[in-house]
């Protein structure tokens, strides 16, 4: 019976990620040119209290480069 409920009990534990995981994914997404997928990992890196001057300068390039989002650029770039 045991050997029928680990597996199970193992799937349902979640993992959340570290912040430092979720960086390194953010940036992987930016390297491939894929901004509209990093912008909402460092959005939530900074929701969550890491609005380092990194995080925000990610952001503001991320707005960048996303058709019609340049405006919201600036105010991340300055605060970077």
């Amino acid at each position: 019976v045991l050997f029928l409920l680990v597996p199970e009990l193992l799937g349902a534990q979640r993992l959340t990620p570290t912040p430092e995981a979720q960086f390194s994914e953010a940036l992987e997404y930016m390297q491939a040119g894929d901004y509209g997928e990093a912008l909402p990992v460092l959005q939530g890196l900074r929701n969550r209290g890491m609005d380092g001057a990194g995080i925000s300068y990610r952001i503001g390039e991320s707005y960048l480069n996303l058709k019609g989002q340049k405006a919201l650029a600036l105010s991340y770039l300055k605060q970077a």
